[in-house]
Order: structure tokens, then C-alpha cells, then sequence
């Protein structure tokens, strides 16, 4: 994969709803961005998931907001050393960008896809139960979350889930309310995937915990 056949392929499709570039090599900004700006309006689907992104590529590919707005569903699995909690505790507070310059991304992300229905962020073994947290708080519409092996993750996070998730629907159908009379339900957290994270009898016991609202590892 190179940028001209992003540049000259992808990008001549302006229509363009889905993208999966999973496993690809080769693959900057420089051709992300005329695909991504081609079909800004209509691209609901992006997949970048182990596409050995360089930092410089994935810094730049979200601080110059090109991710769509109305993405639904984005997976960056195996982003394993790029994506830290600096991403998601800057959704709430201001931060040094100088000394946080190298960990912007799902700041970015969040703030420009708040209609994200399923996020995959596998592997990111820098994410901690904060980045968690912030998740569950600022993306009201996620209905599947994929955190496998984000080992950085404090597992009694998880049981937050339980409540978090009540209080997001619960705001959502009010936002709901207000925003559009015609619009009657909104999604929350309906599955969680964390492939080798917990052992058995852990996952048996959170699987209890957060039934039947969260499904886990489907």
C-alpha cells in the first residue's frame, strides 16, 4: 500500500461509506488525508487496525481533524505504544501540549466522534482503568468496546461498567429528549470484548456482575 494508490484510488470515491486498511503496510497521513477529506460526509466506518501507523502519521492524522464527525465505527487496535490515558484525561482538562505532544489521539478522536458506536482500541497496553473511565463518560452512544489485552487496565475497573452504563443511557435518553422529540432511545454499552485480560474465574464473575445489561467477549 502507498500513498499514490490511497491518493489515486480510494480518494476518487467520494461516496465512499466503509474503509478497512487492517494489516496494511506503508500507510502515512499524507494518503489518509485525501481519502479521509474525499469523504469526509459520508465515511461511517474506518478500520486502521495494525497498520504500524508512525507516531509523526498518527499525531498528525488526528491534530489536523480529519477523522470524520460522523464516524461510527473506528478500530485502532494495535496502536500498542501511541495511545496513552494523556488522550482521554485531556477530554476533560487542559494539558501541557508540549509535554503531551506525542499522546493526543483519542483526545482528538473523542471530541470529533462523538457518534461513535463501537470502538476497538486492543493491544494499547499503555491504557489504564482512567482511560477507561473517560470512555464510558464522554462516548454516550458506544454500544461495543474492545479493550483485549490492554493489560494496563486495573481489571476492578471493569465493574464500574455496571453503574457507568445505567447513568450514560439514562443521560442519553434525555439529550435524546431535548434534542429530537422523534428520537426515543439512545444506545449504551452493550458488549464488552477483553480477550486475555482476566482468567476464567474472574471473567465468570464479571460476566455475572455486568449481566444482563454488558455481554462480554462475543
Amino acid at each position: 500500500m502507498t500513498d499514490r494508490s490511497l491518493s489515486e484510488g480510494l480518494a476518487c470515491n467520494p461516496r465512499l461509506e466503509v474503509l478497512h486498511l487492517g494489516m496494511a503496510r506503508g500507510v502515512t497521513c499524507t494518503g489518509l488525508r485525501k481519502v479521509l477529506e474525499s469523504c469526509r460526509s459520508t465515511l461511517r466506518e474506518l478500520n486502521v487496525a495494525w497498520t504500524d501507523l508512525s507516531l509523526d502519521t498518527v499525531t498528525d492524522l488526528t491534530l489536523a481533524g480529519l477523522l470524520p464527525p460522523g464516524l461510527e465505527r473506528l478500530n485502532l487496535s494495535g496502536c500498542r505504544e501511541t495511545l496513552e490515558d494523556a488522550h482521554i484525561i485531556g477530554l476533560t482538562r487542559q494539558y501541557d501540549r508540549q509535554k503531551n505532544w506525542h499522546v493526543h489521539y483519542l483526545l482528538t478522536v473523542f471530541r470529533r466522534c462523538n457518534r461513535l458506536l463501537e470502538l476497538d482500541v486492543s493491544d494499547a497496553v499503555q491504557l489504564t482503568d482512567n482511560s477507561l473511565k473517560s470512555i464510558c463518560d464522554n462516548l454516550f452512544r458506544v454500544e461495543s468496546l474492545s479493550t483485549s489485552r490492554c493489560y494496563s487496565i486495573n481489571p476492578l475497573a471493569y465493574l464500574d461498567l455496571d453503574v457507568r452504563t445505567s447513568c450514560v443511557s439514562l443521560l442519553c435518553k434525555l439529550i435524546a429528549f431535548f434534542s429530537s422529540p422523534l428520537q426515543t432511545d439512545c444506545p449504551s454499552l452493550q458488549y464488552l470484548n477483553l480477550f486475555g485480560v482476566l482468567k476464567d474465574h474472574s471473567l465468570k464473575a464479571l460476566r455475572n456482575h455486568l449481566a444482563p445489561r454488558v455481554t462480554l467477549n462475543k
